[in-house]
């Protein structure tokens, strides 16, 4: 039940924005969530697949391609948003987001 509110809220919200033209702006809940994908994902594909295999489940082992490429469109996401911040000017903010797209191994120099 919480699934069709959450839908039927997200749905709504989009619909607002695009008649009024809103702009997006940044969320740094979205950022959590999003550094969070990045940093559990890949440990969670790698899970569901050996777990599939041991029981023969395809569908598991579908699922953990899916959890895969869950974590290569953060990444994507992240790199887009650096190459964006670098267009603008703004190596500081290209910089951040470099830093996590590398898990904080980004070298500084």
């Amino acid at each position: 039940m919480t699934f069709f509110a959450l839908a039927a809220y997200l749905a709504a919200e989009s619909i607002h924005d695009l008649v009024t033209h809103a702009r997006p702006e940044q969320s740094l809940p979205g950022l959590a969530v999003t550094a969070a994908a990045l940093l559990v994902m890949p440990g969670l594909a790698v899970a569901k697949r050996r777990t599939g295999q041991a029981l023969g489940n395809r569908t598991l082992i579908a699922d953990s391609a899916e959890t895969a490429l869950s974590k290569l469109s953060t990444g994507a996401t992240r790199a887009r948003k650096a190459l964006d911040a670098h267009r603008k000017d703004e190596p500081a903010t290209a910089f951040y987001y470099l830093n996590l797209l590398f898990g904080g191994r980004f070298p500084s120099r």
